[in-house]
């Protein structure tokens, strides 16, 4: 198997901040790349300046569903990870057109598009339940009353990252860093974190000076829990490059951090 085959396998996973799927596509990753390790914080755990983040718990989702007044499935979280909202919470019963509409995300920019909505991972205090659907699915629907059944576990589970060493002869660091989570899609984060690995182990024969890290991260809180504890790392740090959108054909491009 090569890396284009790890990524027809993992592309489709639920790659939530923390869920089992995120877990299995890590691990997956962690099989195919000799030397990988899969680091683990847990959930709960304060990172960043003045504890201003916490490590989130791992999102079990059971079964998530919407069907429309005649009983037909409108949605499905079987079908496509994206039809729900990530870290959606448990709800069932029924609800009208009106009351639903509340709870839907579309793009009328993209109507044959299933959009990804996010903002719970990032708003613990206040997640809301919903579901997304294509523009054109949403023009759609029709009066009436729809049933909305989302069975959610919350899991006291550690999130996980994976990281990437390529030792040299100094223990100085430079670190390549892509953003793992984002389900169902490939060139926002995962096939940055895949470039990443490919090259650490395309140096992995070869003498090098400095030693090379990738780590395949969640965003955000992901990289700042490996700040808060990784310190030790972070101190040996000397350059990080972020990469990203590593699938499109076109030439690379740099560009500097806005921080000296």
């Amino acid at each position: 198997m090569d890396y284009l085959e790890l990524i027809k396998e993992i592309w489709e996973l639920d790659r939530v901040h923390s869920s089992p799927q995120m877990r299995e596509a890590y691990s997956k990753v962690a099989s195919f790349y000799e030397g990988a390790t899969l680091l683990e914080y847990p959930a709960g755990a304060k990172c960043g300046a003045m504890g201003s983040w916490a490590v989130p718990q791992s999102w079990k989702v059971n079964h998530a569903l919407l069907k429309g007044p005649s009983g037909e499935t409108v949605c499905s979280y079987e079908d496509n990870p994206l039809r729900l909202f990530a870290y959606s919470p448990a709800f069932k019963g029924s609800v009208s057109l009106e009351e639903l509409n509340g709870h839907l995300m579309s793009n009328p920019l993209r109507p044959n598009a299933i959009p990804f909505h996010f903002r719970n991972q990032y708003r613990p205090w206040e997640r809301d339940w919903g579901f997304c659907l294509t523009q054109k699915e949403r023009e759609n629907l029709v009066e009436g009353d729809y049933f909305v059944d989302i069975d959610i576990e919350f899991l006291n589970e550690p999130m996980v990252q994976l990281e990437m060493i390529k030792e040299g002869e100094t223990d100085k660091r430079i670190l390549f860093v892509g953003h793992f989570d984002h389900p169902a899609m490939i060139n926002d984060g995962l096939a940055g974190c895949i470039a990443a690995n490919e090259v650490i182990r395309r140096l992995a024969d070869r003498k090098t000076r400095f030693t090379y890290v990738s780590l395949n991260a969640v965003e955000i809180v992901g990289s700042t829990a490996y700040c808060s504890f990784e310190k030790e790392k972070i101190k040996r740090t000397e350059e990080a490059l972020f990469v990203a959108l590593a699938g499109n054909k076109a030439p690379f491009a740099y560009q500097t951090s806005n921080y000296p």
